[in-house]
């Protein structure tokens, strides 16, 4: 299953309501595959076999291939925060999946469409 995350725009951060905004994963990030668009399990000890993490947009249910550099869905802010949700969930690559670690990371921008 999908795990949900959010990212939050605004807050204690002054961002005026009405500005619309949205989440580009950066093309540069280092565990992006370039064959998939997924996230590379990048566990240093037992990492899990075939397994890589996909990211969703949860606003339109869509895995986001992240070699593309596309905006996510946008949000607009609304009494001083906007909050774009998404998803992680784990995804079989050339072949079963094997149980162990998974670990990864991603760098991202806010942007303003």
């Amino acid at each position: 299953g999908a795990k949900p995350y959010f990212i939050y725009v605004g807050g204690s951060a002054t961002c005026p309501d009405g500005t619309i905004v949205a989440v580009m994963y950066e093309t540069t990030s280092p565990a992006i595959n370039p064959a998939t668009g997924n996230l590379r399990n990048t566990a240093a000890t037992s990492p899990a076999a075939n397994v890589e993490v996909q990211i969703v947009d949860e606003a339109t249910k869509t895995p986001m291939d992240l070699r593309t550099g596309q905006n996510s869905t946008t949000a607009t802010v609304n009494a001083g925060l906007a909050t774009l949700p998404f998803a992680a969930q784990y995804i079989a690559t050339g072949g079963a999946a094997g149980a162990g670690i998974v670990s990864t990371a991603v760098q991202y921008s806010v942007t303003f469409p």
